[in-house]
């Protein structure tokens, strides 16, 4: 067994030793999570009692290097070893039981969150590393599993979903995108248009705004429309004892949105127009369907640059 071990920690060492003659990155590197509600983790174990914090999608975090090195841990009764690999902020976690196979792998990065100035772990599964940039599916779009839309392989994606890109075409007609969207996030009237996105697919660049205000306005809303969904379920289900939290929750997310409004300017048209009859159908719920601000009420349309991503 510990033959084994030790020659299963040196093939490590040597990949490790192999890997970092490599050139170095200059920029530091970062994830994303690919859905909402990815989780920070206290330890690379990734235990579920260890959760620190929830991420929704696009937030940004930093890959930590805590160094190269290769560890190995026995435990007391001999019956299961675990190897740690680590590599620039990849942490890898060999179990290893006493009948010499491996049990399971468990993989993730060393983060650091900007924004909360947390330090964890996150499951690799549940992110994207160095993505182009962020954005938006903003029209009704044919996607393919190559920049050939003459592909056997296609489907069609509604708006709106936000998409991190991963590539762009030599022709730079076709963007290489992977987004989240599920029922869960959308008004019940929309559910039967999801097109879920499980990998990366192609897609015309026509069909989809680069400009980060967008993806983050159209997130804020999929969880604000999330939360109502689960409101308005609670207040089907008994009407006279949820009534009054049910009015709470929709005068919440209504003023909400008015802020994120004034907070994200610069919206894409598509985006705007999507977003404002989404905050009037939850003004026409407190009033009644009385309410007349879709008539009387400007906001300021797209005319911010999209990004453009240079080689």
């Amino acid at each position: 067994m510990r033959k084994i071990i030790s020659f299963f920690v040196f093939s490590l060492f040597v990949v490790s030793l192999f890997y970092s003659c490599g050139s170095k990155s200059k920029d530091k590197d970062t994830v994303y999570p690919k859905y909402h509600y990815v989780s920070i983790y206290k330890s690379p174990e990734l235990n579920a009692n260890e959760r620190i914090e929830y991420l929704m999608w696009g937030t940004m975090l930093e890959v930590e290097d805590d160094g190269a090195y290769v560890k190995t841990n026995v435990s007391k009764d001999e019956k299961i070893t675990n190897v740690i690999f680590s590599k620039k902020g990849f942490i890898s976690i060999t179990n290893i039981s006493a009948d010499q196979k491996k049990t399971n792998v468990i993989n993730s990065y060393r983060v650091f969150n900007p924004l909360s100035k947390m330090r964890g772990y996150v499951d690799e599964k549940d992110v994207i590393k160095n993505p182009l940039m962020k954005g938006v599916i903003i029209k009704t779009t044919s996607a393919a599993n190559t920049p050939n839309l003459g592909s056997l392989r296609k489907k069609i994606l509604n708006p709106f979903i936000p998409v991190y890109f991963i590539s762009i075409s030599e022709d730079k007609e076709f963007y290489q995108v992977i987004g989240y969207i599920s029922k869960n996030y959308v008004l019940p009237e929309e559910e039967e248009k999801v097109t879920p996105m499980w990998e990366p697919l192609w897609v015309y660049k026509t069909d989809v705004s680069t400009n980060k205000n967008d993806a983050d306005m159209i997130v804020l809303c999929q969880l604000s429309i999330n939360r109502y969904k689960n409101t308005l379920a609670q207040y089907e289900k008994d009407p006279e004892k949820n009534a009054k939290n049910y009015t709470n929750v929709i005068e919440r997310e209504a003023n909400d949105i008015r802020i994120a409004l004034d907070k994200y300017r610069g919206l894409n048209s598509e985006v705007l127009e999507y977003v404002m009859s989404y905050k009037y159908k939850l003004e026409d719920i407190l009033t009644g369907g009385s309410s007349t601000s879709s008539n009387n009420e400007e906001v300021e349309s797209a005319e911010y640059p999209e990004e453009e991503y240079e080689e």
